[in-house]
C-alpha cells in the first residue's frame, strides 16, 4: 500500500414511479462524463464521453466513460479518475424500474494531480393522458400524484489529520421538470416537480452533512455499515484520522402535477454527480442509480486492496439494508437544510418508441492539445 490521505465516498440509488397507463410518445436521453484534471492547481488535461439516444432507433444500454491518470507506469499509479454514465432499456411496461440510470464518478490523488468530475444523464419523455387515465375528470384537468424513492451513502474519511479537507466534496443532485408545449410542438413553461440535493463537503479539518429537509439521513462513523462475513473493519482502518458516513435510506417522497386529457408535455429528469478533490492525498467516490462496481479499485490507491473491497461491500449492503423508520443519532455536525433548487423526479418507466444512439468521444492529455 502506497501512502494516501483522504478519500470521500458517495452512494445513491433513485427509483420513481409515475401514472401506470399513459402513453409515451418518445423517450429520449443524453448522458456527459467529463474528467478534468488540475496539476498544481492550473488546468492540465481533460476527457469528455457524450452519448445520445434519440427518437429514431432502439440500440440500448448506451454507457459514457471518462479517465484520466498519472504516474510512472501501471504499478505506480499517483492518482486516478473516473466518470461511468449508464442508461438501460426503461422496459417494455409502464412499471417502475431501478436499473434505468446508473453513475459511478471517482478520483484520488497522491501527487500534486487534483481532478473534477461530472456525470450527468438527462431523460425526457412526451407524454399523453388520455380522459380515460385521469378517471373522466371535471373539465379534462386532474391532479396527478406521484412519488421518488431515493437511497444512497455519502462518506468521507482521511488518513492524515493535517489535511485540511475544504474544497473536497461529494454531491448529487436530481432534478425533474415538466416542460409545456404548444399546439406545434415548441416548448414553453417549465416547472420543477420535485427538487432534492445531498452532498458531503471538507469543512477545515472536518465534514460538513448539506440535505434537502425532504430526505431522510442517518451520519455518523462507518462503525454505524453493517459488518461482512469477515467482521469488523476496526483494525484495517484504525490509521484514519477522519471517517464520516451518511446513508440515505430507501425512502419515499412524492410529488404532484396537474395534467390535461389530451395536452402533450414532456417529463424531464436529470441526475447529475459533481466530485472534485484536493492534491497531495484525497479522493472521491459517488454512485447513483446501482451498487458500487469500481469504487474498490480508485480506494485501493490509499488503503489495502482486500480492505477496499471490504468497505465498498459494506456500503452497498446499507444502501440495500438500512431503513428511514429507525436511524441511530446523527454524529455529523452543522447540518444545512437547503431550499429545493435541485432535484430528481422520473416518468414511469414506459416502453421505449424508439431511439438511435450517437457517440461523441474527446481528450485532451496536455493542456490545448486534443486527442481522440
Amino acid at each position: 500500500m502506497r501512502p494516501r490521505k483522504s478519500i470521500l465516498v458517495v452512494l445513491l440509488t433513485i427509483i420513481a414511479a409515475s401514472p401506470s397507463s399513459a402513453e409515451v410518445i418518445s423517450i429520449t436521453a443524453n448522458l456527459r462524463s467529463l474528467v478534468q484534471s488540475s496539476i498544481d492547481g492550473t488546468e492540465d488535461s481533460f476527457d469528455e464521453s457524450l452519448e445520445i439516444l434519440d427518437e429514431n432507433g432502439s440500440t440500448l444500454p448506451i454507457t459514457t466513460r471518462a479517465n484520466l491518470e498519472s504516474g510512472s507506469g501501471i504499478d505506480d499509479i499517483q492518482s486516478e479518475a473516473l466518470a461511468i454514465a449508464e442508461f438501460n432499456d426503461p422496459g417494455n411496461s409502464p412499471v417502475r424500474n431501478p436499473q434505468e440510470f446508473g453513475a459511478e464518478a471517482n478520483c484520488f490523488s497522491l501527487d500534486n494531480t487534483s481532478y473534477t468530475l461530472e456525470t450527468t444523464i438527462t431523460e425526457r419523455r412526451v407524454i399523453e393522458l388520455t380522459d380515460a387515465e385521469l378517471n373522466f375528470p371535471s373539465g379534462g384537468v386532474e391532479t396527478v400524484q406521484s412519488a421518488i424513492f431515493p437511497s444512497g451513502v455519502i462518506s468521507l474519511w482521511s488518513l492524515n489529520e493535517r489535511i485540511d479537507l475544504t474544497n473536497l466534496t461529494g454531491q448529487l443532485t436530481f432534478v425533474v421538470n415538466r416542460i409545456e408545449l404548444d399546439d406545434s410542438g415548441n416548448e414553453t413553461t417549465t416547472t420543477q416537480l420535485v427538487a432534492q440535493r445531498v452532498s458531503l463537503r471538507g469543512a477545515g479539518f472536518d465534514v460538513t452533512l448539506e440535505q434537502t429537509e425532504d430526505i431522510t439521513v442517518i451520519a455518523g462513523g462507518l462503525d454505524i455499515l453493517p459488518n461482512d462475513e469477515i467482521g469488523d473493519l476496526d483494525i484495517d482502518l484504525d490509521a484514519l484520522a477522519t471517517a464520516r458516513v451518511a446513508i440515505i435510506p430507501a425512502q419515499q417522497i412524492d410529488y404532484e402535477y396537474v395534467a390535461t386529457a389530451g395536452e402533450r408535455f414532456i417529463l424531464e429528469a436529470i441526475i447529475t454527480i459533481n466530485a472534485s478533490n484536493i492534491a497531495g492525498g484525497t479522493g472521491v467516490t459517488t454512485v447513483v442509480g446501482r451498487p458500487f462496481d469500481n469504487a474498490a479499485n480508485i480506494i485501493d490507491l490509499g488503503i489495502p486492496s482486500p480492505t477496499a473491497r471490504r468497505l465498498q461491500f459494506r456500503m452497498n449492503r446499507a444502501l440495500s439494508e438500512f431503513k428511514p423508520d429507525s436511524p441511530p443519532q446523527s454524529a455529523l455536525e452543522s447540518p444545512v437544510d437547503l431550499c429545493g433548487s435541485m432535484g430528481i423526479e422520473t416518468a414511469g418507466m414506459f416502453a421505449i418508441v424508439g431511439g438511435w444512439r450517437q457517440t461523441r468521444r474527446r481528450r485532451v492529455r496536455l493542456r490545448l492539445r486534443w486527442r481522440c
